[in-house]
């Protein structure tokens, strides 16, 4: 008991000795805009929490179809996370790279609540794309084994505009 009480003493002095330093970049951190990075299956399933607890019942999606399938170790994550997706009745708005895979994908799209849109075969779009409410996130093949998520209204509401433009010119799915 007495070596743990002078750990946390010593503990409570360096913490102490550090306050000024941390309310110094206090005013460099906003409450709203952050950057999160996850790794892995269990940092897959964190990330799409997070777009469920966000509560938006939209969200636009840039892929290749091919890039997230890869990602995913357990296929049977992406079905669960679509389930999950359809009982709390979010939409999506998709674009995808023209594929015989995104092709599958694409004739899934009134049962999964989504609509898609091809783009050409041409797009490099390595990176999974995710805009929901004030958040991005772009999720990597598995062999970079990332997904940074970025909590920025203004990073949003660029990428939305991009999409939305995207969107547009690109005609309609399959």
């Amino acid at each position: 008991p007495a070596a743990l009480d002078r750990m946390l003493r010593e503990r409570a002095q360096r913490l102490a000795a550090a306050l000024p330093k941390l309310e110094a970049l206090r005013g460099t951190v906003h409450e709203h805009a952050g950057v999160s990075l996850f790794e892995g299956s269990d940092g897959f399933r964190h990330l799409w929490e997070k777009v469920f607890r966000s509560g938006v019942k939209e969200y636009r999606i840039m892929t290749s179809g091919v890039g997230l399938l890869e990602f995913v170790r357990e296929p049977y994550l992406v079905e669960r996370i679509i389930a999950e997706r359809i009982r709390r009745e979010i939409r999506s708005r998709q674009l995808i790279v023209d594929s015989p895979t995104a092709r599958k994908i694409v004739e899934k799209d009134r049962e999964e609540l989504r609509e898609s849109r091809l783009l050409p075969k041409s797009v490099a779009l390595p990176a999974t794309v995710i805009i929901f409410g004030s958040e991005v996130a772009f999720i990597t093949t598995r062999r970079e084994n990332t997904m940074v998520l970025i909590a920025s209204g203004e990073t949003a509401i660029s990428l939305r505009t991009l999409f939305d433009l995207l969107w547009a010119v690109s005609g309609s799915g399959a």
